[in-house]
């Protein structure tokens, strides 16, 4: 028992020993040096965190916890606490090494959190709050930062004790860093440089949809306005520009702005999609959903965030990235049903999703590094409009040419139904004096017929009345078919015939006519076939041989038949006067007469007119060769055998 007591009372020692030990009060953590020619220091790894359950802790009793066995070191400056929904104290220091006073600032990069309050300890032992470099900005424009920055000054050869406290319902971070105002400085002017690429990008989208909404009507241009809108001010909130810009307005005015913003962007885009995509067309259920879940969004946008604002942000990120894949879904769906463009809404909205996702994964592995960068922010909401704004580009430009195309039709239209009005108003002009002409002609004959004293002249006279109203029958059908050719809504029923049938009893008919003249007509028949208007290819074949025999002398010839050489060709060709270079140049249009020479004029100069308006109706092109003194030769090239036209078309 006597040996044993000596063990006893050294494990008991050792056991006080251990108690003791355990129950004193850590010691802070080792303070951060500040050098002199540091640019960018990290802070982190000298913190001291506690959450304490008590929201009403005062700084001196939020350090003593810190500096205590709850305070905790992190491993990462960008590792998750938890969310702000109870306040996170970290306590640290900051060494001068240097002879003399540096200025530095202290920064904790991360945006969108409601309260940062720094705590300074002073020569006395208080801990008094420092003010940032927004608050000192008296809530002027533009004067604010984009994450929380405050001015140090470093005594010389001191160590300056220093006090954070978060809170908020946004997750909890502690990227702390000190920065040189140089180094700074150069860090917020490339901040800068990206929100005014992306700011630009989007206002100059934004302008040219606007610019041309004033011309086009598309109900999707302003759902496409708002989402651009919403998606930078969106951007700017989560990189922080909005804090630095309004500086005295709350950060949870700001957070409700920036979820009304995505709010504002989702629904919208699901609005936009249905129009963009026609999904009423080809998917009622794709539309009806996109209609459902465009106006609950819209509806969230206000009231949710100042209700409910922690889980505000959870939909934000989830719901948001449900609804990018919900559209690219239905984008790719419209793409294989050849939706115009509907590739760009789809890129646009997986751009979108891959960030989303991007964030959720960054949340699973503990590293909102990948996400939390002011550059993934903005470079999601510049390629988002960039995609956005190529479509909608492509869309108003397909258009204003569908509209542009639809003027020049209009304007082509105009022209011809006033072109069509001036011929028909020179048709009718002319007729009224060239009508004149041959019912004096049969007046006169009719009178000389009966005056007449022998055979032969009754005989002369007579032909002379019958040409009298032949002539008058030709002109009065001629306008009659003129008049239908030129009707808007006239379309010639086509037919197959055999050319032979159309042309052999034309053939006769006008043998009969030129014997007058002595007049050779040789016809080579076909056994083709063609799909034709019968009236008005005769009407065609009947002005042509009628002008043939009409300028040919007596004793020449007529040749007609068909020719394959080039197409299909009908071909009439007379020996007669031929006409001049300028002649043929004018043969086809109306009332141009070119025997005025002759003692009776014949005809009305509306024959070739007429002939090529016909042609014109059948879709047939006509030509006309000639040489004075040499003949005529006139082409009509027929539709190849087998194959139908389409007149009007």
């Amino acid at each position: 028992m006597k040996c044993r007591l000596p063990g006893l009372l050294v494990a008991s020692c050792a056991g006080c020993l251990a108690l003791g030990a355990q129950s004193a009060p850590s010691a802070p953590s080792t303070p951060v040096e500040i050098a002199p020619d540091a640019q960018r220091v990290s802070v982190w790894q000298g913190l001291r965190i506690v959450t304490p359950s008590n929201r009403q802790l005062t700084p001196e009793q939020a350090a003593e916890l810190a500096a205590g066995s709850e305070g905790r070191g992190v491993d990462s400056p960008d590792r998750v606490m938890g969310r702000g929904t109870t306040p996170y104290w970290a306590l640290f220091s900051l060494h001068n090494p240097q002879s003399s006073e540096q200025m530095r600032l202290l920064a904790v990069e991360a945006t969108t959190q409601y309260d940062n309050r720094l705590f300074e300890r002073d020569d006395s032992g208080t801990w008094r709050q420092a003010k940032s470099l927004a608050d000192n900005a008296d809530g002027r424009v533009g004067g604010g930062t984009t994450y929380p920055v405050w001015e140090l000054h470093l005594a010389p050869r001191k160590t300056t004790e220093l006090l954070l406290r978060i809170e908020g319902p946004a997750i909890v971070r502690f990227p702390v860093f000190v920065y040189h105002p140089v180094s700074f400085a150069e860090r917020v002017r490339r901040i800068h440089v990206a929100i005014g690429v992306a700011l630009g990008s989007c206002l100059f989208i934004v302008v040219y949809i606007g610019s041309q909404r004033r011309y086009l009507d598309d109900r999707s241009a302003p759902l496409f306005i708002c989402m651009l809108i919403a998606d930078l001010v969106g951007a700017l909130w989560l990189s922080g520009f909005l804090s630095e810009l309004f500086p005295a307005v709350p950060e949870s005015m700001l957070s409700w702005i920036g979820f009304a913003a995505y709010a504002v962007l989702l629904g919208c885009g699901c609005l936009h999609a249905r129009i963009y995509l026609s999904s009423a067309v080809w998917t009622q259920d794709g539309d009806r959903l996109l209609r459902v879940l465009g106006w609950l969004w819209l509806g969230l946008a206000l009231w949710f965030p100042l209700v409910f604002p922690v889980a505000a942000r959870v939909l934000i990120v989830w719901g948001g990235t449900a609804i990018a894949l919900i559209l690219v879904v239905i984008s790719v769906l419209a793409a294989r049903r050849r939706i115009p463009l509907s590739g760009f809404i789809a890129a646009a909205w997986l751009a979108y999703l891959l960030v989303g996702s991007l964030f959720l994964i960054a949340r699973v592995v503990d590293n909102p590094q990948l996400w939390s960068s002011n550059t993934i922010a903005l470079g999601q909401a510049t390629a988002v409009a960039i995609l956005f704004g190529f479509a909608m580009s492509q869309r108003l430009m397909r258009q204003r040419d569908a509209l542009v195309a639809a003027r020049q039709e209009a304007t082509m239209r105009q022209e011809k139904d006033a072109a069509i009005m001036h011929e028909r108003g020179l048709l009718f002009a002319a007729t009224n004096h060239d009508l004149r002409q041959p019912l004096f002609g049969v007046s006169l004959f009719a009178d000389l017929l009966k005056s007449a004293s022998t055979q032969e002249q009754r005989d002369a006279h007579s032909r002379k009345l019958d040409l009298a109203l032949r002539e008058v029958d030709d002109l009065l059908i001629n306008i009659q078919q003129l008049a239908s050719v030129h009707e808007a809504s006239h379309r010639p029923a086509l037919e197959t015939v055999k050319l032979d049938a159309l042309l052999a009893p034309l053939i006769e008919e006008y043998r009969a006519r030129s014997e007058y003249k002595r007049i050779t007509i040789r016809y080579v028949p076909s056994r083709l076939s063609i799909a034709t208007h019968v009236p008005y290819f005769q009407r065609i074949v009947r002005n042509v041989l009628s002008n043939a025999i009409r300028y040919t002398d007596r004793g020449d010839r007529v040749l007609v038949g068909c020719r394959r050489g080039g197409g299909l060709r009908l071909v009439i060709r007379d020996s007669g006067r031929g006409m001049s270079e300028e002649q043929t140049r004018r043969a086809f249009d109306a009332f141009q007469r070119f025997d005025s020479g002759a003692s009776i004029a014949e005809g009305f100069g509306l024959g070739l007119f007429s002939t090529k308006s016909l042609a014109n109706a059948l879709d047939l092109a006509v030509s006309l060769h000639s040489h004075a003194g040499r003949g005529t030769e006139f082409r009509l090239l027929l539709p190849s055998p087998g194959i139908l036209p389409a007149p009007g078309a």
